[in-house]
């Protein structure tokens, strides 16, 4: 099997899950998903990247909010 080098564009992480936007060098975007199991990344999705990595976004941000909100207590 073979690896295709993609370029990052932006990284999030929610909890211990860790994601990644990344462009192909044919320009094709795609979202990977980090897996310990595998030591690797592997595409979750390559259909509606970005509205489905906006989605991602929001929701890390809303997490992380949330967090330092009941951290300050």
């Amino acid at each position: 099997m073979f690896d295709i080098e993609y370029t990052v564009i932006e990284e999030i992480s929610i909890g211990n899950t860790k994601m990644r936007l990344v462009v192909s060098p044919k320009g094709h975007q795609a979202i990977q998903l980090w897996s310990s199991l595998s030591d690797r990344w592997n595409v979750m999705t390559k259909s509606k990247v970005e509205e489905a990595w906006n989605s991602w976004k929001i929701l890390s941000e809303r997490i992380e909010k949330k967090r330092l909100t009941s951290s300050q207590k």
